[in-house]
């Protein structure tokens, strides 16, 4: 049970020291309502408070007295000597026990539902207050500066970004903890056979945790082995593996154990967004990937309002526990021009344009031929909050389950050999000064070489 003296102390001294220290109003009106307060006193007066701070008017006893009248003159000379100059502390306080109190009314709620309806939402509002934060982190602008002066006198070494094992992926996207990826397809565009790819890189050194709702853990576990160990994927459909193969899975097995981070797998058929909440906090997960985000169970009044909770809510346990999320999104028909089929877009996220608002990173992945489901995929970063947007080309090797960068055509290579070298002039003319520009002759038997 909650200790109601505790929660006294707190109150008492919230308001001792707003009358003490009335310059800590502003901190205190930013993070505390009055219905914080449980308290009718405490909370008559902290709201006399409140009033006269955003009137603009002194606080003090005198002041509060004359809001409050007669009748609160005890809770004054009450809260004087019980008085607290850590004002912002004790409002963090009385938010916990605020939160702790809604939840044992829920429980008991929860004790009384009626049917798994009733008790599904009780659960669903615990949740939501279990990953609640109030508070909102200020930061000065010159102490952002600052900080960051500091870093580089340091040495500090540079951030770390979350590799997707692509390295064209990894110059242009700079993913952190608690960024939200969203990757975009049409059905059986090879969404999950790609994101399978970026578990498995990233489960090298992070705990990920893969939430399939859409196909079962079996299946997932053959997609896997086929992409990881390199095994005809109709050898293991149809149990015509050999012993190679059987080799390769159980290297396979090995070195998935001496992985640093971990990856498990969820059926999540029939979850809601709270038992991924929950299950993620539980398991620790610094990863999530969800397939697909259209699916997962919400509460709202028709599809659209629930696809909207889901990716608000991702986008809340990603901000909270600092979690990154890389959910799958189905996107809508592709239009028929009179050119053809035109490509995607950020429009083409299906139900919700929530979606769109919640992704720091948002990728779109389609067939370069739409009337051949075999041709090569487009991989386009249509959003990147943090870096350049771009756009690679992957080859679908269907027989062991894996996408891949396409190696770059001659012409490709002959452009890339010619920006290397123009940087490599420039760099050099701008170490020595000279500003003079200089050809040098390219020696060698490369069949890269352009001539």
């Amino acid at each position: 049970m909650i200790d109601r003296s505790n929660i006294d102390d707190i109150e008492y001294g919230i308001i001792g020291g707003l009358l003490l220290w009335p310059k800590y109003a502003g901190v205190a009106v930013a993070k505390l309502s009055a219905d914080a307060f449980m308290n009718e006193g405490t909370r008559t007066v902290y709201e006399a408070i409140s009033h006269l701070h955003f009137a603009g008017k002194p606080i003090d006893c005198v002041t509060v007295q004359r809001e409050t009248g007669p009748d609160y003159v005890p809770v004054i000379n009450e809260a004087l000597p019980r008085a607290t100059a850590e004002v912002e502390y004790y409002c963090d306080l009385l938010l916990e026990y605020d939160r702790l109190w809604h939840i044992h009314l829920l429980a008991g709620n929860l004790q009384n539902a009626a049917n798994m309806t009733e008790a599904e939402k009780t659960l669903e509002q615990i949740n939501a207050l279990m990953c609640s934060r109030s508070e909102v982190e200020t930061v000065d602008a010159m102490e952002l500066v600052k900080a960051y002066i500091l870093r580089k006198n340091e040495k500090s070494p540079p951030p770390e970004y979350i590799s997707f094992g692509m390295e064209a992926l990894d110059k242009a996207l700079f993913v952190r903890p608690g960024d939200v990826v969203i990757i975009g397809g049409y059905s059986s565009a090879g969404k999950t056979l790609l994101s399978l790819q970026f578990a498995l890189h990233m489960a090298k050194k992070y705990r990920v945790g893969y939430f399939s709702l859409e196909t079962d853990t079996e299946k997932m576990g053959e997609r896997m082995i086929s992409h990881y160990a390199q095994i005809d994927f109709r050898r293991i459909k149809t149990g015509t593996e050999d012993s190679r193969d059987l080799e390769r899975v159980l290297k396979m097995g090995m070195e998935l154990g001496d992985y640093s981070g971990h990856l498990k797998f969820h059926r999540a058929s029939g979850l809601s967004v709270r038992d991924i909440q929950a299950i993620t906090l539980s398991l620790r997960h610094e990863i999530i990937f969800v397939d697909y985000l259209q699916i997962v169970d919400a509460p709202g009044r028709d599809f659209r309002e629930k696809v909207t909770n889901v990716s608000m809510s991702l986008h809340t346990l990603a901000q909270s526990h600092n979690v990154t999320v890389i959910a799958l999104a189905q996107l809508s028909r592709p239009e028929r021009t009179k050119a053809g089929t035109a490509p995607p877009n950020m429009w083409s996220f299906k139900e919700s344009g929530q979606i769109e608002n919640d992704a720091d990173v948002a990728m779109l992945l389609y067939p370069s031929d739409m009337n051949d489901n075999a041709s090569p995929r487009y991989l386009k970063v249509s959003k990147n909050k943090d870096g350049t947007k771009t756009q690679i080309v992957l080859e679908f090797d269907g027989v062991h389950q894996t996408l891949k960068p396409m190696p770059p055509s001659m012409a490709e290579r002959y452009r890339n050999v010619m920006k290397a070298s123009r940087e490599a002039v420039r760099q050099r003319n701008s170490a020595d000064g000279s500003g003079q520009v200089t050809l040098e002759e390219l020696e060698g038997e490369d069949d890269d070489l352009p001539f």
